[in-house]
C-alpha cells in the first residue's frame, strides 16, 4: 500500500536498526520506483549516515544520493565485467554492492529449489561462463530448449572477486540460498 508518512517510518526503521545493532538496510523494493518510496529513502539515508549506518537501493531507486546501489548479478546475456565497469562509471564503484538474487526475481524465468535444481541437472553436462560467471546447462522439455544458469560457491567467489578488482568491496547475499555455500564462499574472510 501507498507510504502515508514515509518520515514517520524512516525514523521506527533508523531506531530498529540502531537497536538490533544492524550495519545498515536494504530496500528490496520492486520495480517500478515510486515516489512515496523514494520519500521514505531520502528521509531515511540522512538518519543512517548519522549513525554510521548504510542504505542499500535497487537500481531503479539510484537518484537516492549516497545510497549504496545493489547491482544484480543474475545476468544472461552480455558480461558481468561489463555491466560492472558500466555502473562504476555511472554510480562510483564505492556507492556499488553486489546484489545475489534468488533466481529470476523479475518473473521471467523460474525459480528452482536446490533439489529441483539437482533433478533438472542429473545426467546433463554442466559449463561455466566466464562471460556470466555463471554455471549452466541445457534441456528440452515439450519440444522447446531451456537455458539454466545458476550459481555455486566457485560462481559467487568468481563474481566477488571480480567486484574487488574493480573496486565494489559490499555485497547482499541471502542466507537461506547460501547458507551451504558459507564455509567455501567466505573461507579466508572476515
Amino acid at each position: 500500500p501507498p507510504l502515508d508518512d514515509p518520515d514517520r517510518l524512516a525514523r521506527q526503521l533508523a531506531r530498529v536498526c540502531l537497536r538490533r545493532g544492524y550495519a545498515g538496510a536494504a530496500a528490496d523494493f520492486d520495480p517500478p520506483a515510486r515516489p512515496d518510496r523514494a520519500a521514505l529513502l531520502q528521509a531515511l539515508l540522512p538518519l543512517l549516515a548519522s549513525c554510521g549506518r548504510a542504505l542499500y537501493v535497487p537500481e531503479h531507486y539510484a537518484a537516492c544520493h549516497g545510497a549504496s546501489v545493489l547491482l544484480c548479478t543474475a545476468l544472461s546475456g552480455g558480461t558481468l565485467e561489463g555491466r560492472l565497469n558500466q555502473a562504476a562509471s555511472r554510480y562510483g564503484a564505492e556507492h556499488l554492492a553486489l546484489d545475489f538474487p534468488v533466481p529470476c526475481p523479475s518473473g521471467q524465468g523460474t525459480a528452482l529449489t536446490r533439489s529441483q535444481l539437482a533433478a533438472l541437472a542429473a545426467g546433463r553436462s554442466t559449463f561455466y561462463s566466464d562471460a556470466l560467471c555463471a554455471r549452466y546447462f541445457t534441456l528440452t522439455r515439450e519440444g522447446q530448449t531451456h537455458f539454466v544458469l545458476f550459481d555455486d560457491a566457485r560462481t559467487l567467489r568468481r563474481k566477488l572477486d571480480l567486484a574487488r578488482q574493480l573496486g565494489i568491496r559490499d555485497a547482499l547475499v541471502m542466507l537461506p540460498e547460501v547458507e551451504d555455500l558459507l564455509e567455501p564462499l567466505f573461507a579466508g574472510e572476515r
